[in-house]
């Protein structure tokens, strides 16, 4: 409290300075559904989210940030949002409540150097290992310092990251779904070169209040166009990561990563075929972990393996896209194996909708569907949502 306290100060003396205020704001409405069968209930929220936010100008350089996530619920008996008694139905984590979601302050945005200070949002690369769970209505973000520079085709980011206030909201009762006390150090080199992009990078993670996940990233990821024509691209992303145990994390930790995503876009992405074998390593007693990821975005929409199992992930996924009606239409299956033993863990087919309505409307509708064979049950889940930024 008293460091947001202090940063809150800075905020309005640059602000103050700065002479001016710019408002910001976005809005979401949304449905989520969830039938599964290891409960007897099914889950249904009807949320909104209203993010309003204030920037100040810039005043040598400086520059402040503001912003609140506002969450409602239609009824909030009729999902377990993780902060009621709801425990016969199935998780949707959009509790309602309120909370600061970014409050921070900048220097030198119009400069090679990049600094910022306090509570904000991070996204690194595809947010594989670090990111910011937009897709839920409360975010993730981080008490940090971070430092972005670049020097010419290379960029530097780096951070110090002392707390993660997680999305399931500040009234959770469990204190870890809360927030996390980190002593944790990022670092990520990326240079680009022609169609292509190397990146390296360090992630030292140190849990203060679970320390025994403490662990420490190393990996490589390469990107870029590896063919063009007059009417198609093959894109492509390889990386590998090896992870390891740090500051006093359990012994067991040692696991690879490895993920190959291959995508063949015709004319201009009127038609999309994407496929991605990613593989998060096993050997029974640990499986590779990414707690800080963006997790909806890998592995199924269902979030059935939000954590790896200790038997290791091994997901397939073919993704067929295309323009319809206005809007892109996806369709996503999973297949899912362990890495140790190759046991079937079972399938997913997702399907999604994304339709612009105008410049500052969109609509989204979401399906995902996974068949259990040797891991958890299945599950049905479905979105609509209505996003406004004006």
């Amino acid at each position: 409290m008293k460091y947001l306290y202090s940063l809150g100060v800075a905020c309005v003396l640059v602000a103050q300075e700065a002479g001016a205020w710019q408002f910001v704001q976005d809005y979401r409405a949304r449905f989520e559904s969830v039938s599964d069968d290891a409960f007897p209930r099914d889950s249904d929220a009807l949320t909104l989210r209203a993010r309003l936010g204030l920037r100040s100008e810039s005043w040598r350089g400086f520059s402040a940030f503001a912003e609140a996530d506002l969450i409602a619920a239609a009824d909030r008996n009729s999902y377990n949002s993780t902060i009621n008694s709801e425990r016969t139905r199935p998780v949707i984590a959009d509790p309602a409540g309120e909370e600061i979601n970014q409050a921070y302050v900048a220097y030198g945005f119009a400069t090679p150097s990049q600094w910022i200070v306090g509570r904000q949002r991070l996204n690194y690369d595809n947010q594989r290992f670090i990111g910011s769970v937009a897709f839920r209505q409360n975010e993730q973000t981080y008490d940090a310092l971070t430092v972005q520079h670049s020097f010419g085709a290379l960029t530097l980011r780096a951070a110090y990251l002392d707390e993660v206030h997680r999305f399931f909201g500040n009234y959770n009762p469990n204190p870890l779904l809360r927030q996390q006390a980190l002593d944790t150090y990022l670092l990520n080199l990326a240079y680009v070169y022609g169609g292509h992009q190397a990146v390296a990078y360090l992630y030292a993670i140190e849990n203060e209040d679970v320390p025994l996940s403490s662990h420490r990233n190393l990996g490589l990821r390469l990107s870029g166009t590896a063919l063009s024509h007059d009417k198609w691209r093959w894109l492509y992303v390889v990386e590998g990561a090896q992870q390891t145990d740090y500051q006093g994390g359990s012994t067991d930790i040692d696991a690879g990563y490895f993920a190959i995503d291959n995508t063949l876009n015709f004319n201009e992405g009127a038609v999309a075929v994407r496929v991605l074998f990613e593989r998060l390593g096993g050997d029974g007693r640990y499986g590779f972990q990414t707690p800080l990821a963006t997790l909806h975005a890998f592995n199924g929409w269902a979030d059935r393996f939000l954590t790896t199992p200790r038997d290791g992930l091994r997901d397939t996924m073919i993704e067929v896209s295309g323009k319809v009606g206005g809007g892109t239409l996806s369709a996503r299956w999973h297949e899912f194996r362990s890495d140790r033993g190759d046991i079937d863990y079972g399938d997913e087919l997702g399907i999604q909708y994304v339709r612009p309505i105008g410049t500052q409307w969109t609509l989204t509708g979401k399906l995902a569907q996974y068949r259990a064979d040797r891991f958890a049950t299945d599950v049905d889940k479905f979105w609509l949502a209505l996003d406004y930024r004006p």
